[in-house]
């Protein structure tokens, strides 16, 4: 298969483009710069750049993961929204000359509210009670635009939990806690570790990508791999690599919304 993975310098295009090009013709694209086989420089806001690497070129996998990531810095910003926005529209155009082209699509879990309580697919999405509201309602929006503009394109559109692995990003919660617990031995979990989030492993990521690539889904699902709280991703990081004298401060601020996501029904599909 030729598979194009669309936002192939971060932490998860990475690894897919290292698993899946044992077996299928890769090819990547990204803001950034990379010296991999078939890996090309891109900037989708560019539409006539877009078009021009899209042209006579066919895909029969598309992997979009490129999006405009909420910080500090932008969190409230608009123009996270509009460059979303604006990527989303130019990859539609792009890929109206590729009608064979299976294209999935990796939202996310701020799409909903980051409340307590156990949300499924079928639950009322709500970005603006999640802290990534911009980002979460441009996921959205990816989503519905998609299955609009792009009606003879098989589509998937995937809702992740939190991705966690050995490359991710420093300021990422797994990264903080092993890093504090290399200098102090010590590891702080704010809201007093109650704080749940559904995540998944890299691993299964790809486990589960190359499940659909052989036997394709499609719609909306849901994917993670557990609901977790932070006191037991602590504790999981101090037993891989702490020793008997690690200890979990407890601090009583901060988060402490108990948000799960319900995955059952794309694991029924798959079984």
């Amino acid at each position: 298969m030729k598979i194009l993975i669309i936002g192939v310098s971060g932490f998860i295009g990475k690894n897919i483009y290292r698993e899946l090009s044992a077996n299928h013709s890769v090819y990547g694209v990204s803001r950034s710069s990379l010296k991999e086989k078939n890996c090309f420089k891109l900037d989708l806001l560019n539409i006539e750049a877009a078009k021009s690497f899209f042209f006579n070129r066919n895909f029969d996998i598309i992997i979009y993961l490129s999006s405009i990531m909420a910080s500090r810095e932008n969190i409230t910003n608009k123009k996270l929204l509009l460059d979303n926005l604006d990527m989303h529209f130019n990859l539609i155009e792009c890929l109206k000359s590729q009608k064979q082209a299976y294209l999935i699509n990796f939202s996310s879990s701020a799409v909903y509210p980051n409340i307590d309580g156990i949300f499924s697919e079928s639950s009322l999405v709500n970005p603006s009670k999640n802290p990534d509201c911009l980002y979460g309602l441009s996921k959205i929006n990816s989503e519905i635009l998609f299955a609009f503009y792009l009606r003879d394109i098989n589509l998937l559109n995937l809702r992740l939990g939190y991705v966690y692995g050995l490359e991710m990003n420093p300021s990422r919660i797994h990264k903080v806690f092993e890093k504090e617990l290399h200098e102090n031995n010590t590891i702080s979990v704010w809201g007093n570790g109650i704080r749940t989030i559904p995540q998944l492993s890299i691993s299964f990521l790809i486990r589960f990508l190359k499940k659909v690539l052989n036997n394709p889904i499609y719609g909306t699902f849901n994917l993670s791999e557990e609901n977790i709280s932070l006191k037991q991703i602590a504790e999981k990081i101090i037993k891989e690599k702490g020793n008997s004298k690690s200890k979990i401060l407890y601090v009583d601020r901060g988060n402490k919304n108990k948000f799960k996501m319900d995955s059952s029904k794309i694991f029924k599909i798959l079984k």
